[in-house]
């Protein structure tokens, strides 16, 4: 199955050093009665607990921005934004009752068999194919609906349920509230939105517990959170990111290097060294396009790109990354994984991953501390990434953190 491009919808939450202590109660929009087992949680993190027996909960909130989330069984969503020093230590939580049944408009077109014709196509583009799906479980794929669009070659995934996984990869427990899910096979591209609450998972041997923290760190390694993190620490050289322009290339131009490097041959058959006389950027670039494997129309430009380019500072505890066109990153301290290639079918094989960015709405990303970041759907990534950042490979936004430590 070939790749899809992804569009990477990322809720952050920026944790600092300094924690307060958030206090609530959660009730019945209609009864006025305490919901008792209520789950709260901190989107993209393993913070969380749930309601007693009076729907009173506590939750410690480190420094920063986050959305807290309320599921609870037959009720809607609550979602909620916490900003810095801007929140109550107090509040009252009212939820509202769910429909019984999904909207009319969805339920007259939903594939009752989606599961088994759809299921497919929602692992591997939403769990991943990476060997740790494997290991990643979802426990209740009935609750996942599909809707198929004839008119615009689209699908669409939803449910009115919290999504159940079990990452025995990674040692977690993952509860999924999914807001949205597409597929465009039009243009082969993908995007998801949602919050995710993790759960460390009790191991059953300390060799268990050294294999989960191996793993988290070989997922961590030259990942979209780690390049985000180092763009913000202005540590990417140190943790072996590069970065270029990619350039498009015609099948006119493609042909005339050909060209090129057949005289080249011609020369150095008779005893000549015309490459002696080329600029070495030119002599790369004769190369790379000369090497491209057909079907492949891009190419990265040897000029580096820094990170003063495009980051810019702000007042708060965030930086902006923007930039016009695309930019391949490379990671060259992660090789590729030879998975890579046999689930994505591409023609050219680079020995370290890469991948490449745009922002198709040219509006900045905001960046933290931390490496998660803010970007709507102003974030495009194709390459390595849009097959390796799955939830089979996801990491709390706390990962590293005393907080996210495995249970002894």
């Amino acid at each position: 199955m070939k790749a899809l491009v992804t569009i990477l919808i990322v809720i952050t939450g920026y944790a600092g050093l300094s924690q307060s202590l958030l206090k609530g109660k959660i009730m019945d929009s209609k009864t006025k009665i305490p919901v008792t087992g209520a789950s709260i949680f901190l989107s993209n993190t393993s913070i969380g607990t749930n309601s007693n027996d009076k729907g009173e909960f506590s939750l410690n909130i480190p420094a920063g921005s986050y959305e807290l989330i309320v599921t609870s069984l037959n009720y809607d969503t609550y979602i909620l934004q916490l900003e810095p020093g801007n929140f109550q230590s107090d509040i009252t939580v009212i939820l509202n009752e769910a429909p019984k049944i999904l909207p009319d408009v969805i339920v007259e077109s939903y594939d009752k068999n989606g599961w088994s014709k759809w299921g497919k196509y929602f692992t591997s583009n939403f769990i991943g194919n990476t060997n740790a799906t494997k290991k990643c479980n979802l426990k209740n794929p009935e609750a996942v609906k599909f809707k198929f669009n004839e008119n615009t070659n689209s699908l669409r995934a939803f449910t009115n349920d919290v999504l159940l996984f079990e990452n025995q990869e990674l040692g977690y427990r993952i509860k999924y509230v999914l807001l949205n899910f597409k597929i465009d096979f039009n243009n082969n591209s993908f995007k998801f939105a949602g919050h995710p609450a993790f759960e460390n998972l009790v191991p059953k041997s300390e060799k268990e517990q050294q294999k989960w923290m191996a793993n988290r760190a070989e997922v961590y390694a030259g990942s979209l959170r780690q390049f985000m993190k180092s763009l913000y620490n202005d540590r990417l050289e140190a943790e072996g990111f590069e970065i270029r322009p990619v350039v498009s290339i015609s099948e006119i131009e493609k042909a005339r290097v050909a060209e090129i490097n057949k005289r080249i041959a011609s020369m150095e058959e008779v005893g000549g060294n015309p490459k002696l006389r080329m600029n070495k950027d030119s002599l790369s670039y004769y190369q790379d396009v000369f090497n491209l494997a057909p079907g492949d129309n891009t190419i990265a430009l040897n000029k580096k790109i820094k990170r003063a380019d495009i980051v810019k500072s702000t007042k708060t505890d965030a930086v902006l990354l923007n930039f016009e066109g695309v930019l391949r990153v490379t990671c060259t301290l992660k090789k590729t994984p030879v998975e890579f290639y046999v689930t994505v079918q591409r023609n050219s094989h680079s020995k370290y991953t890469s991948t490449d960015i745009n922002l198709p709405q040219k509006t900045a990303v905001i960046v933290y501390k931390n490496g998660t970041y803010f970007s709507g759907e102003n974030f495009l990534v194709d390459g390595f990434w849009s097959w390796s950042e799955k939830l089979a490979t996801m990491l709390p936004n706390d990962y590293g953190s005393e907080d996210n430590r495995l249970p002894d």
